[in-house]
């Protein structure tokens, strides 16, 4: 699955992998993940943009998981006029794949789903404006 993200300073990148690091903290050694990515000018323009809000704080762990799937879809996060990320697909079928995950991403961390972001199905929606771009 290809990902592309928004950084700060309406910056893109396409995230390519993934790259363990070994922390050591008072004797104890665990394994954290960085996003390793390349960048590029603006994501891909695709007509029908499925999207819905995703929270920033489980941001990584879900971009992970989505580049471990190899599904050929293309999933962009972008950043909304109010600082949120929102995830826009080409297809139903990828944007329920992002969901899944998200609450896969979330009942890990312990979070309320419905109470945090809505993730029901209220919470997707289609925009058939071709290349608006949020933010």
């Amino acid at each position: 699955m290809e990902v592309y993200l928004e950084l700060r300073g309406n910056r893109w990148i396409r995230v390519t992998g993934r790259l363990k690091q070994v922390v050591v903290s008072k004797g104890r050694k665990s394994l954290r993940y960085v996003l390793v990515g390349e960048t590029v000018d603006k994501p891909p323009s695709i007509k029908g943009w499925y999207s819905m809000k995703v929270p920033a704080g489980g941001l990584n762990k879900l971009i992970l998981k989505l580049i471990e799937e190899n599904t050929g879809h293309i999933v962009v996060f972008g950043r909304s006029e109010d600082g949120e990320y929102v995830a826009k697909t080409e297809s139903m079928e990828a944007l329920e794949l992002v969901r899944k995950t998200i609450r896969e991403v979330l009942v890990a961390k312990g979070r309320t789903m419905q109470r945090d972001y809505g993730l029901g199905e209220e919470s997707l929606k289609q925009s058939n404006v071709v290349g608006k771009e949020e933010g």
